[in-house]
Formats: structure tokens, sequence, C-alpha cells
């Protein structure tokens, strides 16, 4: 079975959704991150590490329009959310 577990533990928030061209994330953990985007067929199109962050701001206005998947994973727990560009 494949599947992205979801850890109660780990909150954060993408905001504006849907989104035009910058994505916010707020992602209260002072451990070290990593943000996957994946596009609608599962390919990672964003991969990037980032050390104690508590704000992040994702520049994807070269993003074609449709619906995305935002995993942050940090101390081996992923959480999973949908994000809508258009």
């Amino acid at each position: 079975t494949t599947s992205v577990q979801q850890e109660s533990g780990l909150d954060f928030k993408l905001y504006p959704n849907p989104v035009s061209t910058h994505l916010h994330i707020e992602c209260p953990t002072s451990d070290p991150i990593k943000i996957i985007i994946f596009s609608a067929l599962g390919k990672p199109i964003f991969v990037q590490h980032y050390d104690t962050v508590d704000h992040i701001d994702l520049n994807l206005a070269s993003l074609s329009p449709g619906l995305y998947t935002v995993n942050l994973i940090t101390n081996n727990q992923t959480v999973s959310k949908k994000i809508v560009v258009r």
C-alpha cells in the first residue's frame, strides 16, 4: 500500500488558495523542513529544503493553472494539502 500518512502534530497553513502568483506557507516548527509540490499527475515539480523557518513565500507564477499537492516533511512526518493555481 502506498499512501501519505498525515500526522496531527504537524500543522501548516497555505494561503491564498486558489493562488495566482505567490503562495504563503506558515509552519510553526523549529525543525528543518522539506517542501515538495506535485503536479496533478504526481510528478514532483518543486523540491526545496529549509532550515528553521516559520514563514515561506513561494513564487508560483510559472506554474500552469491546475490542481497541485503540497507536501511538507519534517522529522519523518508528512502533511499534504491541495492547492489550486489559477
